[in-house]
C-alpha cells in the first residue's frame, strides 16, 4: 500500500515544466498548458502549478488516499 501511495505523490510532483519566477510572470499563462509547473525562485522551488485537470486527479487521489486510511483505523 505504501508503495502505490508514494506512487500516486511522486506522479504530481513529476514537474513537465521548470521555470524561474521571472519567466513566469512574464508568460503565467504558460501554466495552464502544462500538467505541472516548478516556480523556482534563487534556484529553489517556490511553489508548484498544476493545471485543473491535474487538480481534480490530485483532489481524487487525496479521497481515495483519506478513505484507505479510514478503513485502516487511521
Amino acid at each position: 500500500l505504501c508503495t502505490n501511495i508514494w506512487r500516486i505523490l511522486m506522479q504530481f510532483l513529476e514537474n513537465d515544466k521548470i521555470l524561474s519566477i521571472s519567466e513566469f510572470r512574464k508568460k503565467p499563462i504558460i501554466a495552464t498548458n502544462e500538467k505541472a509547473m516548478c516556480i523556482l525562485k534563487d534556484n529553489r522551488d517556490a511553489f508548484y502549478c498544476l493545471n485543473r485537470l491535474r487538480y481534480a486527479q490530485l483532489l481524487r487521489a487525496e479521497k481515495e488516499l483519506n478513505n484507505i486510511m479510514k478503513k485502516r483505523g487511521g
